[in-house]
């Protein structure tokens, strides 16, 4: 961002601002707080294919970009834009080129990749209601019954997120609706979708709005005619930027940051939970509480308590659940199970498994074989 306001506002000190007032926005903080997701990670690559397509640097575009489309199949639809906007400022061939082949990875990813790998299909096609179950009967059904569609988007929870997107960058993307389109496809499937965390601006389903919203901030100020009012209504911008981050960002010197969202004092439980883990033998299948999950991750086989016995985020629909006789041990936090998953646990200890350790409500059990012997045996 600082690259791009530059070169475009040819002053550093507001390229620094409205770098600072990209560090602020609150969205931009949740997903360092959010768990690891390729749509956050895809945002740097993007902004620096932009930026090197405002300067004709195609070498260095098409290596972010590419890396970009490496991320997630829906990176591609920004660049689907963003050749666009490269079209229509001069550099057609290149530009429509970049559209095309953007497009063309998009079908690949949607309609044969993850339909080759998950045996279900284009799962997310489901997400849209009574508007369609596919990319093209969505976007038929809106132009066709744009009333129908206006139903769907005029709710609180839409209108809530769009202020928490534009409000900190003050709605100057406004100002640059064409690149303010970048973050178009995006914003068009959070507001239509029928799932709820799409309109959450804590998670990552923001993370590709906010690049759109991120350029077209630097090309709004652009297009003020003077330097002084650049430099007035970067101002404003980070003014703004100030107070959303207070108000809603998860930082410091936010109101948010002493409400739970991250651990600030010590754990009483820490060694325990760390010891737990420790239990697991590294070429071991295990079952564990979903916080424990990612420390377990380098194991052979892990699954979230209380998978592969009952369906938890399991698949898209719950479908080919694995043998549960190939878990061999189980970790869960006792008082973050629910009743099922208590009952089930209790099953489990008096016929199949051995608890090994269980302090502060934490077990670590593992499996016994029929004949009295136990595997995975740590060496």
């Amino acid at each position: 961002m600082f690259l791009l306001a530059r070169d475009l506002l040819d002053d550093r000190w507001l390229a620094l601002a409205l770098g600072v007032v990209y560090l602020l926005h609150p969205t931009s903080q949740w997903l360092v707080w959010e768990f690891f997701h390729p749509d956050a990670v895809s945002i740097g690559p993007l902004l620096f294919a932009y930026w090197a397509s405002r300067e004709r640097r195609w070498g260095w575009f098409a290596a972010a970009a590419i890396l970009a489309a490496m991320c997630k199949e829906d990176v591609a639809l920004v660049l689907v834009v963003i050749g666009l906007l490269i079209a229509f400022r001069g550099d057609r061939r290149i530009g429509f080129g970049v559209s095309a082949c953007s497009l063309g990875w998009y079908v690949i990813a949607t309609r044969v990749v993850i339909p080759w790998q998950n045996g279900i299909g284009p799962f997310y096609d489901t997400f849209f209601g009574t508007l369609g179950t596919t990319p093209s009967g969505v976007v038929y059904n809106v132009v066709r019954h744009p009333g129908e569609a206006w139903k769907v988007v005029n709710h609180r929870d839409r209108y809530e997120w769009l202020w928490h997107m534009l409000g900190p960058v003050a709605f100057v993307p406004l100002l640059s609706p064409s690149s303010l389109a970048i973050a178009v496809p995006m914003i068009a499937v959070d507001l239509l979708t029928s799932f709820p965390y799409a309109r959450d601006a804590h998670f990552h389903y923001s993370a590709l709005v906010l690049v759109g919203l991120t350029i077209a901030t630097v090309e709004g100020v652009a297009r003020l005619p003077t330097i002084r009012a650049r430099r007035a209504l970067v101002g404003v911008i980070f003014a703004t930027a100030v107070v959303a981050t207070v108000a809603w960002g998860p930082s410091p010197i936010s109101r948010e940051y002493h409400q739970g969202w991250w651990p600030l004092h010590a754990d009483s439980t820490q060694a325990v939970k760390e010891a737990a883990v420790r239990e697991v033998p590294a070429n071991a299948a295990v079952s564990a509480t979903y916080l424990y999950v990612p420390h377990l991750a380098h194991r052979v086989r892990v699954y979230e308590f209380p998978v592969p016995w009952r369906n938890i985020n399991w698949g898209v629909r719950g479908e080919n659940l694995d043998d549960p006789a190939a878990v061999d041990w189980i970790v869960v936090d006792r008082r973050l199970l629910d009743s099922d998953a208590a009952g089930l646990l209790a099953s489990l200890l008096r016929t199949e498994f051995r608890v090994r350790s269980e302090r502060d409500g934490i077990v670590v059990a593992q499996r016994i074989h029929p004949a009295g012997g136990v595997r995975g045996e740590p060496g």
